[in-house]
């Protein structure tokens, strides 16, 4: 009977260790996901909580077996298996102190202090015998490989920050940006709209105004975080995914496109209330194929799209609920931007006119219109004269306005060759900037 009675108190004493155990688990959890997703748990955190799990389970098998076993030779061997488990679970209960930090520790930090931990006043000899071990191991050897770890988890990559890397330097507003801005801006603060769409003429300054946009409508509170890609022409799915991944610190380590855009996906699902801007969009993209979430999956994480392309069809057929058009800058905003960066030299007598001029042919497109300037700026008078003929030969003011391809200021390349320079036969504005 005695040998019973000590059995059942064994028992109830390895209980004990597992409920405290379990709250151990319960605290480290609990930190882990209070830190998500910016944080995740170390390898050797991840290998403790399975040891637990794993711990537990055993207990719970070994109680039933104490419960149906009435043989005294087998639950003599029951009361060994019992004494390893308690053993096991005094090191376990160490490992897990030193992740959360929960109790003051003496001996370099390896052995409880018994006046905060009453409930290792019941351990036998043979268990304390254990921490003495886990003491003068520690002396020996400042740090155990496996036993002790400074942290539950370490920090993962953080987001890019949406102003370092939407920085547009000397940003001008003029009348119609700001006008398509305010627009934008209120179609983003607005609950039925999912998708916003920006259409104009290339070199028009699409990209720099979206830019604007979400660098202001993160800082008003309505994104926490900002992401975008730019599309182009040539639909490269697996570019677009790794633009949008990086500036969210997400590795994308699938093969295929498909994996990508699931992993992506599930990421932004999981971050929430992110702006996700799509540039240069040329025809239709299918934002699932991407691993972006539309639709009811977009309301549900509080997301929104932004995109900029050439046609308001463009808008439609990427389902926009509201359609913004940014018009070209007016004569007099177009001579503010060229003065501002051609310099002082166009308020001389001698250069006011042909910089009007010049000024008047960029068409209101600020891509031209700073090109030009710079270009231009430090030449003599007899080269911003040939500025002026080569322009008023281009093809810019013919083009179909229908198109709206933003090719303006083409032209075959000469001697005097010093406006948007290129290794290309022909330059356009589209080859300087999609926007």
């Amino acid at each position: 009977m005695r040998s019973f009675k000590e059995l059942d108190e064994n028992m109830q004493n390895l209980k004990r260790k597992v409920e405290y155990l379990s709250g151990q688990e319960d605290d480290i959890n609990s930190e882990i996901s209070e830190h998500r997703p910016w944080k995740r748990p170390k390898k050797e955190v991840e290998v403790w909580l399975t040891d637990v799990q794993r711990f537990k389970d055993d207990v719970q098998r070994l109680e039933q077996e104490v419960v149906a076993e009435t043989n005294v030779f087998s639950r003599k061997r029951l009361g060994s298996d019992i004494g390893k488990k308690i053993l096991e679970a005094s090191e376990l209960q160490e490992k897990g102190r030193d992740f959360n930090g929960l109790n003051k520790k003496w001996c370099g930090g390896w052995c409880p202090d018994l006046l905060t931990r009453p409930d290792l006043l019941s351990l036998r000899i043979d268990e304390l015998q254990v921490v003495g071990r886990l003491c003068r191991l520690k002396k020996k050897k400042k740090k155990k490989v496996g036993g002790r770890f400074d942290n539950v988890a370490f920090p993962m990559r953080r987001p890019i920050d949406v102003e370092s890397t939407m920085s547009t330097e000397g940003f001008v507003a003029f009348e119609s940006m700001r006008k398509a801005m305010d627009e934008a801006m209120e179609a983003l603060k607005d609950d039925r709209v999912k998708i916003v769409g920006v259409y104009g003429m290339g070199g028009v300054g699409k990209t720099t105004m979206v830019k604007q946009v979400a660098v202001k409508a993160q800082k008003e509170g309505l994104f926490d975080y900002v992401i975008m890609a730019v599309v182009s022409q040539n639909v490269d799915l697996r570019r677009i995914q790794g633009e949008l991944a990086d500036m969210l610190a997400l590795k994308l380590h699938e093969e295929s496109e498909f994996g990508r855009a699931g992993r992506l996906k599930e990421k932004i699902m999981r971050t929430k209330k992110i702006l996700i801007v799509l540039d240069d969009i040329w025809t239709r993209v299918e934002l699932s194929e991407i691993g972006i979430p539309s639709g009811s999956d977009l309301e549900a994480c509080k997301s929104k799209i932004i995109l900029t392309t050439r046609t308001d069809h463009v808008c439609f057929t990427m389902g926009s609920q509201a359609k913004i058009h940014l018009d070209a800058a007016s004569e007099e905003d177009s001579w503010t931007l060229f003065r501002s960066k051609a310099g002082e030299v166009v308020e001389s007598h001698d250069f006011r006119d042909v910089a009007r001029k010049i000024a008047k042919q960029c068409g209101g497109l600020p891509i031209a219109l700073v090109a030009a300037a710079r270009a231009l700026g430090d030449k003599e008078l007899f080269e911003w004269e040939e500025a002026v003929r080569q322009l008023e030969m281009s093809t810019f003011r013919n083009l179909d306005e229908d198109e709206k391809v933003g090719v303006g200021l083409s032209r075959p390349r000469k001697h005097h060759d010093f406006l948007f320079p290129s290794r290309q036969p022909y330059t356009t504005l589209a080859e300087l900037d999609p926007g």
